[in-house]
């Protein structure tokens, strides 16, 4: 129980400040309201406290739960990430070989071009000494025969002029059988 004085509100009235019988003493029942109010405050406290008591403990076994699942999830990245590590290494494995053999194909390449170019080059060679050899005989059988065009061509007055007696100054038209 609590003290009368302790809890006195304001519209307590004792009577002890007034004539006898005029006031009736309200204290008890204005007493008994403001405990009544302090029970129910006192007990919501106590329910929350409890209920708060609930969270701590439950929030205890979250908290270990999360840090599990942080153990769980950080040591699967670590997996994750060395399966990368090792899908990057074989990539670039992959990519080497690649340019490698891209390399070893443009320098086949060039060696085929350029054994082309050698061949080629070696043709005209042969094609050229062979030019020099028919244009040789060609001009012999020039000087041997020659082509009636109309005009003179540069092997024509030489051999018109080694055909001509050295008397005259005939041209090679004018004695054509």
């Amino acid at each position: 129980m609590t003290d009368t004085a302790f809890v006195r509100p304001a519209d307590c009235c004792d009577g002890s400040d007034e004539p006898p019988g005029r006031c009736m003493s309200t204290c008890l029942e204005a007493g008994a309201a403001a405990r009544a109010e302090l029970k129910a405050k006192a007990a919501a406290y106590a329910a929350g406290a409890k209920v708060r008591d609930k969270y701590i403990k439950q929030s205890a076994k979250t908290r270990a739960d999360w840090q599990a699942q942080l153990k769980r999830v950080s040591s699967q990245a670590s997996e994750q990430q060395l399966k990368v590590d090792q899908a990057k290494a074989a990539k670039d494995a992959v990519e080497a070989e690649e340019k490698a053999e891209r390399e070893e194909q443009e320098r086949v390449k060039k060696e085929v071009e350029a054994a082309k170019q050698l061949e080629a080059s070696k043709l005209q060679v042969a094609a050229g000494e062979q030019d020099t050899t028919l244009t040789e005989r060609d001009a012999g059988e020039q000087h041997a025969e020659p082509i009636e065009t109309g005009e003179p061509s540069q092997a024509e007055p030489a051999a018109a002029d080694a055909a001509a007696p050295q008397g005259g100054t005939g041209s090679a038209l004018a004695r054509s059988p």
